[in-house]
């Protein structure tokens, strides 16, 4: 009989071992096909997918989460006044850009990293770029471009100072609610 390397103190690690072999094999231990090429890449890109959607999920947290909310406000209060409405781009403006892409990538590193202990921003930029566009909607996404994408933050950064001005459009009034006897 061959012995497995595991001893009788190693439960957790087996335990480990059976989680990977089952999301590798879809619970088909015992019985696993011969492994080819093919096989082996859509393991490795299910296991890279599920590492994405758990730091797409972090992310998601994050956005709710009261310190980044105030942390973006916050630089958007101390900033957004330097902004017009005028096409043109002021210098200054790339070096805002700047410094909120160094703030806010280093808050999401930090906070995911509490969460994910292998969470790598490289690992996970790469990621991103391997996916298609039509993967990626939605608010995680938006800040995510805001980061990486001088235009996207300038919009984000002048939807604040519109709302700041009250320039936004108010819808409030067009809802109407009334009781209605069954």
């Amino acid at each position: 009989m061959r012995s497995s390397g595991f001893g009788p103190g190693d439960g957790a690690a087996l335990t480990e071992l059976h989680g990977v072999t089952d999301r590798l094999f879809g619970g088909r231990l015992g019985s696993t096909p011969a492994l080819d090429d093919e096989t082996i890449a859509e393991s490795k890109t299910s296991l890279g997918d599920s590492k994405f959607d758990e730091v797409i999920g972090e992310l998601e947290n994050l956005l709710l989460d009261s310190d980044f909310v105030d942390l973006q406000n916050r630089f958007f209060d101390r900033h957004y006044r330097e902004f017009t409405d005028e096409e043109e781009n002021k210098l200054v403006y790339m070096d805002i850009f700047k410094s909120y892409t160094d703030v806010i990538e280093s808050f999401i590193s930090v906070y995911i990293k509490k969460r994910l202990s292998w969470f790598s921003m490289p690992e996970f930029l790469e990621m991103l770029r391997s996916k298609q566009a039509e993967e990626m909607s939605g608010d995680v996404f938006d800040v995510l471009a805001s980061i990486g994408d001088f235009t996207a933050f300038k919009e984000l950064i002048m939807d604040y100072k519109h709302e700041k001005e009250g320039k936004t459009l108010d819808f409030s009034d067009l809802l109407s609610v009334r009781y209605i006897k069954s």
